[in-house]
């Protein structure tokens, strides 16, 4: 599927895959997934976050999943620090679980990606993954906290 005619310094868009994004309603938590089904009745797609790849490519790092489900917190919570998810889940046994690389994304802008935004709702637990500039500032104004840009990914269809 890759294009032959695409420099070897940047990966060509046509091999990146959707990264879904879903909102569970019941435990008020956002959920990304490179399927498009979620085996949950409470979860409500909300569309495509981005645009990620399926393996590693050129100019770019893994997103690592790390799960929380303890003390009534539940948290799906992505990083592209391999030493952030190392400590959480060692510090936290049985609190953080690794769930393993859910995809591929930029390390920087270089390669044509828009930043994906990192945004933490502390009174839920819940983390908000957005490349929209007007959703990352929608929800600071609610209470969200912005923690920065955790990677640079091509945008989907979630405004």
């Amino acid at each position: 599927m890759s294009n032959p005619d695409f420099s070897p310094q940047h990966a060509d868009p046509r091999d990146s895959i959707p990264l879904y994004r879903f909102f569970d309603s019941l435990r008020t938590d956002h959920i990304y997934s490179t399927q498009n089904t979620l085996g949950t009745r409470t979860s409500i797609a909300e569309g495509i976050a981005c645009y990620v790849f399926p393996t590693q490519v050129v100019n770019t790092t893994p997103l690592y999943l790390i799960y929380r489900c303890s003390k009534g917190c539940i948290n799906h919570f992505y990083t592209t620090n391999l030493l952030q998810r190392e400590e959480l889940v060692a510090k936290y046994p049985g609190d953080w679980e690794d769930r393993g690389i859910v995809a591929f994304v930029f390390k920087d802008g270089t390669s044509g990606g828009v930043p994906l935004h990192q945004l933490l709702n502390a009174a839920g637990g819940d983390h908000m993954y957005t490349v929209s500039e007007s959703e990352r500032e929608a929800g600071v104004a609610k209470g969200f906290k912005y923690e920065g840009v955790i990677g640079y990914v091509y945008p989907g269809t979630v405004i």
